[in-house]
């Protein structure tokens, strides 16, 4: 692990030694990145061909006992979307998938501020060549590719039929524009890949490495759905809840198996549309599954005893993968994102937590009354509402951030990063402050994410790391003081273990890399965001977060000028004695190599002593300037254990004392920081 230097200013020589490590470090990590990306890409072929088997193999089986059992296989459904028959679940049942049913949607997000004439004047809109095939949409069915909005930008991954729900999210991705109305979030882009759904696990699996985002407006069939006025029960037949909500289910670790291994291409995934979904009135007449698995009337009429799926933990399985981005629905707000009271969730959009007690949805963004195209001919339109609408308005906006680092960096970001990125920047949504279980972290702003990006080197930054078993990574930075500090990490998790035996409510994590965030500064140790899952209504509030894959730190109102040391650790043991991270900090000054000066330039004689010491230590100099500073301790496990502030004024000598009689032995380390300037001294104190 390379740690980064300290905050004082560097000697020239120091400088170029320290660039010359990093030079030959970067080579040799490079090196050893091509031999995984290659071993990474074999896996995930590998990982095809078995899912592709799976998938056959269960399809064969379903489609069989469908003919046997006069089950469902494929219906289209009256708002445009599809339920499929896709195969079978471990106890014998069939396994549906059913579809989740512009320009305000750009507005909500902020994606309309990247575009040429917006107020960022970066003039994105997706047309770079390096975007070519980097964007992806499995869905209900094909998009119709000869649509004027589409036309000769859309390539089949395979041969199906056409389908309305795909063409309109297709729309709110990438449509042209020419109704301005139903532009889509990267409207230029070149390609887009669209996929039918039936068999996704071991397309996406092939498809991966040479992907970046794929949008996914679908989900496993769960709880109550009205057909027609008949309301259908779609839970195992002697159930009274449906174990898909909340669970992490066989695909959930696969699409998260998948994510591990292409490390630089995310997954966006609607949360669901089952909250306003709520069955029949007492006494009424239902549908549900016999022992068989025949959907039939149910024996009697309705009694209240059925989950209505109306509240919390209402996402259904694979919505629930550790690694993807969920994405809950809001209104549109045509004017953009003012505060939190300005979002409104949608009286259907799904919400958390999983089963384990994840955050999900992760962000939400605008999926009511979107306006796009549709299959009807190659010049319709339509408006729709769902979860559906809200994931490609954030699949189609995050691209736009992807355009934006390879035009300035010449690399792509990680998943992971563009994920913390979508968090670290996601406008506060809901009563309270932080993350909830009903607007996720809040309400995508890729507007916010691209300024993070474009002054990534200044009051932002951007590291994609990796942490070693047992070495700590640790950076220093100093508070600007204006806005709140804010830091936030992210990474792709190893998939975790789905048990279909214990399938409802299983409270076991899902987490299999721990890894945790801390800042050390004047007010203490700063604890991330965490959700208490026995009380999903709850507040948020700070502590040690143990579920999720995803931590933030916010200080609302750091010390100006004051350093900052963000720690991040791992608890038990990584996989390959390695995790990759990605960590956002924002609210921060330039670094020691681009302006922060030795105060020994505004302080004469500045020195610390005795050293070795025992009981005292002595700061003293003869300051320039009044100057008023700020001392802060550090053991030499990182902690922050002294924090004072004092002043001295000019043309004056002064002496400050330190009481260290109360401290053990071993190395400390001083930081003196003023306005102007900042020094850091190490002593020994003795037993």
């Amino acid at each position: 692990m390379i740690r980064l230097p300290d905050i004082p200013k560097t000697t020239f020589f120091q400088k170029t030694v320290f660039c010359g490590m990093v030079l030959f470090c970067t080579f040799a990590y490079k090196s050893g990145i091509q031999a995984q990306i290659s071993t990474q890409k074999q896996q995930l072929s590998e990982n095809g061909i078995r899912i592709q088997n799976q998938e056959r193999q269960s399809q064969q089986l379903a489609f069989r006992l469908a003919k046997e059992k006069n089950w469902i296989t494929d219906l289209e459904l009256p708002d445009g979307g599809r339920l499929l028959l896709t195969g079978m679940t471990p106890n014998g049942l069939p396994e549906y998938k059913i579809t989740d049913s512009n320009l305000g949607a750009a507005n909500t997000t902020g994606a309309s501020q990247l575009w040429p004439g917006g107020t960022l004047g970066i003039n994105l809109d997706g047309s770079s060549s390096h975007l070519t095939g980097k964007l992806a949409i499995w869905d209900g069915g094909l998009v119709r590719s000869t649509h004027v909005e589409l036309n000769t930008r859309i390539f089949a991954g395979e041969t199906g039929s056409l389908s309305t729900h795909g063409t309109h999210v297709a729309g709110t991705m990438i449509a042209k524009g020419l109704n301005a109305n139903a532009k889509g979030m990267a409207y230029n882009i070149k390609r887009l890949t669209s996929y039918n759904f039936s068999n996704d696990i071991s397309e996406m699996s092939n498809a991966a490495p040479g992907l970046l985002i794929s949008n996914h407006s679908y989900g496993a069939l769960a709880g109550w759905r009205q057909s027609g006025s008949t309301w259908e029960y779609w839970g195992e037949w002697n159930s009274k809840e449906d174990y898909k909500f909340g669970f992490y289910d066989q695909v959930a670790q696969e699409w998260d198996n998948i994510s591990y291994l292409a490390p630089n291409y995310l997954i966006v995934k609607s949360a669901g549309n089952n909250r306003n979904q709520n069955g029949p009135a007492t006494g009424a007449s239902y549908k549900r599954f016999n022992e068989s698995g025949l959907m039939t009337d149910a024996p009697g009429p309705y009694v209240d005893t059925i989950s209505k799926n109306n509240s919390y933990g209402t996402i259904p399985a694979y919505g629930n993968a550790k690694n993807i981005l969920t994405v809950g629905a809001v209104s549109i707000l045509n004017g953009g994102y003012t505060n939190a009271s300005s979002v409104s969730i949608a009286s259907f959009s799904s919400w958390g937590p999983t089963d384990d007690g994840r955050i999900k949805p992760d962000v939400v963004a605008a999926g009511v009354n979107i306006f796009s195209t549709t299959s009807d001919s190659n010049e319709s339109y339509g408006t729709s509402s769902g979860t559906s609408m809200a994931a490609p308005n954030a699949a189609g906006s995050l691209i736009l951030l992807q355009e934006l680092y390879k035009n300035q960096t010449g690399a792509y970001l990680r998943s992971a990063t563009l994920k913390g990125l979508a968090i670290h920047t996601a406008g506060e949504a809901g009563l309270n402050p932080g993350p909830d279980y009903r607007f996720g972290w809040g309400l995508l702003n890729v507007r916010a994410a691209a300024e993070v990006i474009m002054n990534r080197n200044t009051s932002n930054q951007i590291i994609e790391g990796v942490l070693s078993q047992n070495q700590p990574f640790t950076l220093q930075i100093i508070a600007d003081g204006t806005r709140p500090l804010v830091a936030t990490i992210c990474w792709t998790d190893p998939s975790g273990i789905s048990n279909f035996n214990n399938r409802l409510n299983d409270p076991t994590p899902k987490l299999i890399h721990d890894l945790d965030l801390r800042i050390e500064g004047p007010e203490g140790t700063a604890f991330p965001w965490k959700l208490t899952p026995n009380v999903p209504a709850a507040a948020a509030i700070k502590g040690d977060n143990n579920l999720d894959n995803v931590e933030k730190i916010e200080i609302p109102n750091p010390v100006a000028g004051a350093v900052y040391e963000i720690r991040i650790t791992n608890k038990g043991v990584l996989t390959g004695n390695t995790q990759a991270f990605s960590l956002i900090v924002s609210g921060k000054t330039e670094n020691a190599a681009t302006g922060i000066r030795p105060l020994q330039t505004i302080i004469e004689s500045l020195q610390i002593g005795p050293i070795p010491s025992k009981d005292f230590v002595y700061i003293k100099g003869r300051a320039k300037t009044t100057e008023t500073l700020l001392l802060q301790v550090v053991d030499q496990t990182g902690r922050m254990i002294h924090f004072e502030r004092f002043s001295t004024t000019k043309n004056q000598n002064f002496v400050q004392p330190l009481t260290t009689n109360k401290w053990s032995a071993g190395m400390y380390v001083i930081r003196l920081t003023g306005k102007n300037g900042q020094q850091v001294f190490k002593f020994t104190r003795l037993q």
